[in-house]
């Protein structure tokens, strides 16, 4: 009778952990704990050499160098605006499939936008950018930090187009 309860006892607390493990994956990510925690190397001139520092631009065509150890080519040298990205880019794939370590591409409003896609986890879209207050300077603290989106929220329904190596 002994064994009997340690057998319903050992059961019930795998059940529990079970359980607890299950909830956990749902409902947490690691990567919420780096959230407001600067992504990249910003401050290496050597990789984020291009545009001016604190513009979107700036951050999306570093930060993807940094991690593709590529360097997006355009078919102009002046005109850059964020929103021009998807003709004007000549050595990556661009397409409208939202996924981990891409560019997402916005062409509202008179430049457009650019965030860096660090990861994508079910409807959860974990992304940088510099110059999302639109004051054009580098803001410690607040550009490059990684933030948090859903997919169908109104900031990424205005990303159409993502670019990827």
């Amino acid at each position: 009778m002994l064994a009997k309860k340690y057998v319903i006892f050992l059961f019930t607390a795998l059940l529990l952990c079970c359980y607890k493990i299950s909830y956990a994956e749902k409902s947490f990510s690691h990567w919420d704990n780096l959230l407001n925690v600067t992504m990249g190397a910003v401050g290496n001139d050597k990789i984020y050499q291009r545009f001016a520092k604190g513009q979107c631009t700036w951050y999306a065509w570093g930060r993807f160098h940094e991690v593709y150890k590529k360097k997006i080519k355009f078919k102009q040298k002046l005109g850059l605006d964020a929103k021009l990205w998807p003709r004007l880019i000549r050595n990556c794939k661009i397409n409208t499939e939202l996924t981990t370590q891409s560019i997402a591409i916005s062409e509202a409003g008179e430049y457009g936008h650019l965030i860096f896609i660090e990861h994508v986890e079910g409807n959860t879209v974990y992304y940088t950018e510099a110059n999302g207050d639109g004051n054009g300077l580098y803001d410690r603290g607040v550009d490059c930090v990684l933030k948090k989106a859903e997919r169908g929220d109104e900031f990424m329904k205005q990303f159409r187009w993502f670019v990827h190596p």
